[in-house]
């Protein structure tokens, strides 16, 4: 079963990327020519809004896949 956050995480990429993303898949920033810095940044602002949780400067410069992502919001989640 896939975790709850993997799915919302999941579909919060899809939505800045416009592109259904699976979320049994890890796309890779640097594999996805949409994911650049400016929809980065887009995601980084639409997964804090969407989990209530804020990330560092150093946490969004590690993001560079949806595993990154979902470890960092358990991570903040205390999970």
């Amino acid at each position: 079963m896939i975790d709850e956050n993997r799915v919302r995480a999941s579909k919060t990429l899809s939505i800045i990327l416009e592109k259904t993303i699976d979320p049994a898949t890890n796309p890779m920033r640097g594999n996805m020519a949409k994911w650049d810095s400016l929809k980065h940044i887009e995601l980084i602002l639409m997964l804090e809004d969407e989990f209530n949780i804020r990330f560092s400067t150093e946490e969004v410069n590690a993001i560079r896949s949806l595993d990154d992502i979902v470890e960092k919001i358990k991570v903040k989640n205390g999970s």
